[in-house]
């Protein structure tokens, strides 16, 4: 009867969200996105003027996106253009969907192909990817005509200091040049632009090295190299927009952004240029869009209209005069909604929900935003969600917290009696390069003290005990959830043991030798440690692997057996000892997944077994 229920109350959550991967066309009415069926992740296209719910969408073609990526890139007429693979393996490649017919084709044939743009005249233009001995990336940089398939390299990056990123490859007005992303010593720290003359392969770095930053990109899918283009970095602090100019080679700052952001986007509508931006308001709970209109090259002035919506919220464009607006917060669940700007105005014009139950189904808490003092006296905010009813226990998210939006696994624990404590620890994305870079160097190090503090934090504040507060992750977060119950004792001279009563660890990575040699991007470890050849003690030292003894929590692992990013091999060594030991702990292998979650059923299933595994051992009334 336990065993039922708990299917019957997980299902509940996953199947109220079948619909995944919103994607705009260039009409307003219509977008595509990713609808669960039967098990089966199919393509779908809604039609507003032919279709009311997103149940009645059509489908575009019968493949399984469970068992293969998406990642779309463009629509020219009836071909739709994506990024995927083959068996969630990540081998990259772009593949062509015939609308009309409903077919699928597989264009390119690369180990990895990065850096994808396909413009309208359907042409590729991309680089292949592999890494060298020396664990860098060597890239060979292509211009293909999707149309003909005739297909051309331009130039690489062999041998050299900046090597090819993870931008995009832009092309020029005027056909003569690329625009590439290049990255000193594939570290991710000092980013730049490479002007690429495509007929004698000819390159120049474009921008001073003040602009580098780990965050850069352009704007346009255009570059004009007459006049110039506008790109972000976040080298002063916070994600600005910039205009960089071909006949002076002199760069405008045209933004001074001190809040949190999640970037910059443009509109090209009858009355001009519109460059948008997202402001961030954790503690009010709410967003804003910032909207600037472009005067002159290089000019622009901000446009006093906003939009203000509760939690945290996505823009999708298609660089028309119209943008698609994804709404949620910790305790409303998401909604898609299409906004027009004409007269310096936006505009509503409908709203799509992607949720088949109703909210008051789903929605089992209040949240609270928080701030709480680290081992070092930072402050570290985030986010509690608390259960409407009696509490159980808590849980901590060990990387990736401190966003407003709505979570299924929030709420699963919630109407559990489990709080959930989402802290923005050092090192977290979208709170400015100052915060995001305190972990550079120090991976496994200040973020882990962040969240133990955490945990004495939720201990004070909901009067719980060690042994009712566990730790929750995936990838990047299942190293920090395995690295915090194996934190050695007086790290950094710190009380930095913790009694936790329970972890749980998704695509996880013990083995940082391991991560570095096998992963399909090593470059993130590079951008964490630094490089691997001078600071392979540090990588040893900061591996869950070399510290296992320190376990003492029971501990729940899922990872997929086709995960190229977090190969298995990173976790080998931990799970021998796991099985060789007598500490409580289950090992959930997804067979066929990559660094994905699986199908509704599958999901459901894993559920069901963590539930039963944590019950088992922790005696917190999870089945009850």
């Amino acid at each position: 009867m336990r065993e039922y229920r708990m299917e019957h109350f997980s299902r509940k959550y996953l199947e109220a969200f079948p619909f995944s991967m919103f994607y705009c066309s260039r009409n307003l009415n219509e977008f595509f996105y990713l609808y669960e069926i039967d098990g089966k992740k199919l393509l779908h296209f809604f039609d507003r003027k032919r279709h009311e719910t997103l149940e009645d969408g059509e489908l575009v073609v019968d493949i399984d996106f469970n068992k293969q990526s998406y990642r779309p890139l463009n629509i020219i007429k009836n071909h739709f253009y994506i990024m995927s693979d083959v068996d969630n393996e990540e081998n990259y490649n772009i593949f062509r969907i015939d609308l009309s017919k409903k077919t699928i084709q597989q264009i390119t044939e690369y180990e990895y192909t990065a850096c994808c743009l396909v413009d309208d005249n359907e042409i590729a233009y991309y680089t292949s990817r592999k890494t060298d001995e020396q664990g860098l990336f060597q890239s060979e940089i292509y211009i293909h005509n999707l149309r003909t398939n005739k297909n051309k390299t331009v130039g690489n990056d062999c041998g050299e200091t900046y090597r090819i990123g993870w931008g995009r490859v832009i092309p020029s007005k005027n056909e003569k040049y690329l625009v590439v992303n290049v990255d000193k010593n594939n570290e991710r720290t000092n980013e730049n632009f490479s002007l690429l003359n495509i007929e004698t392969g000819e390159k120049r770095l474009l921008l001073p090295k003040e602009y580098e930053s780990s965050t850069l990109y352009l704007i346009d899918n255009v570059v004009d190299t007459d006049k110039g283009f506008y790109f972000v970095s976040d080298c002063s602090k916070y994600e600005d927009l910039y205009y960089y100019s071909f006949k002076s080679r002199e760069i405008l700052k045209l933004t001074n952004t001190n809040f949190i952001t999640k970037g910059f986007d443009y509109l090209k509508t009858e009355e001009g240029c519109y460059f948008y931006q997202v402001k961030l308001f954790p503690q009010e709970g709410k967003s804003s869009i910032l909207t600037f209109k472009e005067e002159a090259d290089g000019v622009i002035s901000k446009v006093e209209e906003e939009v203000t919506l509760d939690g945290e919220i996505s823009v999708f464009s298609s660089n028309l005069d119209f943008v698609w607006i994804s709404e949620s917060h910790l305790t409303k669940t998401p909604s898609m909604s299409s906004y027009c700007f004409k007269n310096l105005n936006w505009k509503k014009i409908f709203e799509v929900s992607f949720v088949r139950s109703l909210n008051e189904e789903l929605i089992h808490s209040t949240s609270e935003y928080i701030t709480y003092q680290s081992f070092d006296g930072l402050e570290i905010s985030g986010y509690v969600v608390i259960p409407k009813g009696e509490i159980k226990g808590a849980i901590i998210t060990a990387f990736y917290g401190g966003y407003n939006y709505f979570s299924s696994s929030y709420q699963i624990m919630a109407e559990l009696g489990f709080i959930s404590l989402s802290p923005a620890v050092r090192g977290s994305w979208g709170h400015g390069k100052e915060w995001e870079d305190k972990i550079k160097g120090d991976l496994g190090g200040g973020e882990i003290l962040d969240i133990l503090w955490g945990a004495r934090f939720l201990e004070e504040k909901f009067n719980l005990d060690p042994r009712q507060i566990g730790i929750v992750g995936g990838s990047h977060g299942g190293y920090a959830t395995l690295r915090a119950l194996t934190l050695p004792k007086n790290f950094k001279g710190v009380d930095s043991k913790y009694n936790f009563g329970f972890g749980i660890c998704w695509a996880g990575f013990a083995d940082l030798v391991d991560f570095y040699k096998t992963s399909n991007i090593p470059d993130w470890l590079s951008n964490m440690l630094g490089p691997f050849e001078t600071n392979e003690e540090l990588y040893m030292n900061r591996s869950p692997l070399n510290f296992f003894d320190e376990l003492s929590a029971p501990l729940f692992i899922t990872h997929g057996t086709k995960d190229s990013r977090v190969p298995p091999s990173t976790m080998n060594g931990f799970l021998e000892k796991l099985r060789g030991s007598n500490k409580a702990h289950y090992i959930y292998l997804m067979d066929g997944q990559g660094h994905t979650g699986g199908s509704i059923d599958e999901r459901v299933e894993e559920y069901k077994t963590m539930f039963k595994f944590l019950e088992e051992t922790t005696g917190l009334g999870w089945t009850k």
